[in-house]
């Protein structure tokens, strides 16, 4: 029955004579299955000893002699696991039951031997998964996980080097981590390594073309391959490129170079394809966290202020150019809502239009004055613009802003500069005739009257000649001053010419006050004015035109208040005439 269960037996088997120490001393009997496993022929086999099935013996003890005995046996028998060898050199993983006998007088060992190599490589694998998920929880740096992977895939293969390299801008390829079966070794690669570019034959741009799994056997590479000789003199006989895809595009190579043939099954290539997946995965978030950092890096640096909140209007970002704008810190302001700037300055109806339009995900785009923390306004162009997922979801709204208060009040000068006399401070021509515009409209929308009186000095040269013109021009600004202290917040006063002036009076229901505006007006200009150390009076001479009745149009109206004034002159000093078309 012993031999029945050799022969018949699905696991290989095998059978060594041991020596007086019960080491094994050399194989008497192997099994067919044996045979299929170690590749060897039957006298072949049996010329072996115990050490020539043994991976790298020299590392390895008496796996017969080790491992604990089985408790639950009456007899002696040992187990455990080891690495084999099979007669192409291809390394087995092997699980050991190893039953000591004894037949006339002499002992054997009976070792039932179990392929497990398939298994072994693909926990060694799932340990290198668990171990890089672990690495990616714990923020371990990305150079530090891909060396940790090259040490794992050396270590489970026992390959003479494997190592990572990635495709740069510059269509080479460049080293990314390295592990070598010797330190002496990775020293003599890292001493001869070039980047070689699409133009070199090398196993990583092949793979990388072919963009799935390549394998190369030296001895039968063109002469052309990159670093065949080099290869071959450390030692290595064939090396597999394993490329890593990234949305369809190879952007780099795990490679492994072996001392022997075969080195990887098509069962052990399934398993490391699926590390290098896993690797494309960590690529992929890599390049991800690159984008974000140089998001982070350009918002934070970023010259205008940047506000992020989230659909509530909650703060939750803000950049350095944010903090020097507002005056508050980043702690002060992230948790807390944008309000916190407003300058009271708006209504609350015009935030709710305003958040009502940023929440139906349209664009904010204005000028805002808001309030830094020491109470200061500033005047802040602003574009708030709403985020949304690609289901169009609002999730957070992005406000960028910049202070335009210099810029802002410089303009107003500018514009009203245009609009100013110089000299008074008065409105100029061109701003009366803009608010005679306005004001004609509102009494003809209101069926009122407005009058425009136009006033010149009688007599200014003598003035001019007695005082100067110096003295000349703070006489006009006192005659400028007066006028504007008679009229009422609704009118307006403006200097249209050297001592020219107009006044439009707005509101009345019929032309009849107007006259007593126009004596008002004389009266005042008839007192007195005290300028370096000379008293001077003079009189004016009042045109005055009716809107809507005379003219609607601004020029029409100067013209004919213009027309009246020198009716007036005529009349003598001091006087005033309405408009009136039949008297020229």
């Amino acid at each position: 029955w012993y031999e029945r269960l050799f022969t018949q037996n699905a696991q290989a088997m095998l059978v060594f004579a041991l020596g007086p120490d019960r080491t094994p001393e050399r194989l008497v009997v192997v099994n067919d299955e044996a045979f299929q496993l170690y590749g060897y022929t039957r006298e072949s086999f049996l010329t072996l000893d115990h050490h020539g099935l043994v991976w790298r013996s020299a590392e390895c003890g008496d796996e017969l002699a080790d491992g604990p005995a089985d408790s639950s046996q009456s007899v002696d028998i040992r187990t455990g696991t080891v690495y084999h060898v099979t007669a192409s050199g291809q390394r087995l993983v092997v699980a050991l039951r190893t039953r000591f006998i004894e037949q006339d007088g002499k002992c054997y060992a009976v070792v039932v031997v179990r392929d497990i190599t398939s298994e072994e490589t693909a926990q060694e694998i799932q340990r290198l998964l668990a171990l890089l998920d672990n690495k990616i929880l714990q923020g371990v740096s990305f150079e530090t996980i891909l060396d940790d992977v090259v040490s794992g895939l050396r270590e489970a293969f026992d390959t003479v080097m494997a190592d990572i390299v990635t495709v740069g801008t510059d269509d080479r390829l460049y080293l990314q981590a390295r592990r070598g079966c010797t330190a002496d070794l990775e020293a003599r690669f890292a001493h001869a390594e070039k980047a070689p570019s699409f133009d070199v034959l090398s196993l990583g741009l092949i793979a990388i073309r072919a963009g799935s799994a390549q394998k190369i056997i030296l001895q039968e590479a063109p002469p052309s391959y990159f670093y065949k000789d080099f290869l071959i003199e450390c030692g290595c006989r064939e090396v597999y490129g394993f490329p890593i895809i990234h949305h369809n595009t190879a952007i780099g190579v795990v490679k492994m170079a072996f001392d022997r043939d075969d080195a990887i099954t098509a069962h052990a290539e399934a398993q490391i394809q699926k590390l290098v997946y896993r690797l494309s995965v960590l690529f992929e978030r890599q390049v991800e966290q690159q984008q974000l950092r140089l998001r982070d890096t350009a918002l934070a640096m970023a010259g205008n202020a940047i506000l992020i909140t989230d659909d509530q209007g909650t703060i939750v970002y803000a950049n350095e150019a944010m903090v020097r704008l507002s005056g508050y810190t980043l702690k002060e302001m992230v948790g807390r809502n944008p309000r916190m700037f407003q300058s009271g300055v708006y209504s609350r109806e015009f935030y709710k239009t305003m958040w009502e339009a940023l929440r139906s995900q349209q664009t904010f785009r204005g000028l805002l004055t808001n309030r830094r923390k020491d109470g200061e306004l500033r005047t802040i162009e602003t574009v708030i613009t709403p985020i949304t997922t690609q289901e169009g979801v609002l999730t957070h709204f992005v406000s960028v802003r910049e202070d335009v208060t210099e810029r802002v009040t410089s303009e107003e000068a500018m514009r009203r500069l245009a609009k100013t006399d110089p000299l008074t401070g008065l409105l100029n021509r061109v701003a009366i005739e803009e608010r005679i515009k306005i004001e004609v409209a509102r009494a003809q929308r209101d069926h009122s009257v407005c009058a425009l009186l136009f006033l010149d000095l009688d007599n200014f040269k003598i003035v001019n000649d007695t005082m100067g013109h110096a003295l000349g021009d703070k006489f006009l600004k006192e005659i400028g001053l007066r006028l504007a202290r008679q009229v009422r917040a609704t009118d307006c006063v403006a200097r249209v010419g050297g001592d020219e002036f107009v006044v439009l009076l707005t509101g009345f229901a019929t032309r009849d006050p107007v006259g007593r505006w126009a004596e008002n007006l004389i009266a005042t200009l008839s007192q007195p004015i005290l300028i370096g150390g000379y008293t001077q009076s003079v009189a004016g001479s009042i045109g005055i035109a009716l809107a809507p009745d005379d003219a609607v149009k601004p020029a029409e109206l100067l013209q004919k208040a213009d027309a009246a004034m020198y009716r007036a002159k005529r009349a003598g000093s001091g006087c005033w005439r309405f408009y009136d078309s039949s008297t020229p």
